[in-house]
């Protein structure tokens, strides 16, 4: 069962800290509108789904009600099936992926500063042609084992992908020994 404050379910969004902070800022704003969560979860916890106009505890840092939330609407959607107006319901905007307390943490310690492309802004360092990593990305996508994974376990995910590199890696050696290594009584290379 999930905690009770004052009558009501509690909602607590992220994990403790400075993204619970960030999250509920954005309730509190008026940008978060929507969130998602995992069927599994209310199963484990033996808690039945949110419904309309029920009103649930936004809970702060502390376990203190912050805000009063009135459910407006509740769906279930597969992954693939959500849409782009519950994603920017969800207020954290398209840099959410890459924005965070570590990377920010990381590109200070490396003296960097982030700069992150709004969607239809122009990106703020253009590169002349494809960097490396998007190049190895399109060609991990080529593995449709990687591109579906429906996989929970961290290590198996990390076996497909390190196989996924060592046939890239050996597709491309194999392609460069094709040019650069010659002899008399070389095979033919199609037959």
């Amino acid at each position: 069962m999930w905690p009770r404050v004052n009558g009501m379910r509690a909602l607590e969004l992220g994990t403790a800290g400075e993204l619970r902070e960030r999250l509920n800022a954005l309730v509190l704003a008026g940008r978060k509108t929507a969130t998602t969560g995992l069927l599994a979860e209310y199963v484990e916890e033996t808690e039945g789904l949110e419904f309309e106009g029920e009103r649930l505890a936004l809970l702060g840092n502390d376990g203190d009600c912050v805000a009063t939330i009135e459910i407006t609407g509740v769906g279930l959607t597969p992954f693939g099936g959500v849409t782009w107006e519950h994603a920017a319901a969800e207020g954290e905007g398209d840099r959410s992926g890459y924005d965070s307390a570590d990377t920010r943490t990381e590109l200070d310690r490396r003296g960097l500063r982030g700069q992150i492309a709004h969607k239809g802004e122009k990106a703020p360092i253009q590169a002349s042609r494809r960097w490396h990593v998007e190049r190895t990305h399109a060609w991990q996508n080529a593995f449709h084992r990687l591109a579906r994974c429906y996989e929970r376990r961290t290590t198996v995910i990390n076996a497909f992908f390190d196989l996924a590199d060592t046939v890239i890696t050996v597709r491309s050696l194999i392609r460069r020994a094709w040019t650069t290594h010659r002899w008399d009584d070389r095979p033919q290379r199609r037959q």
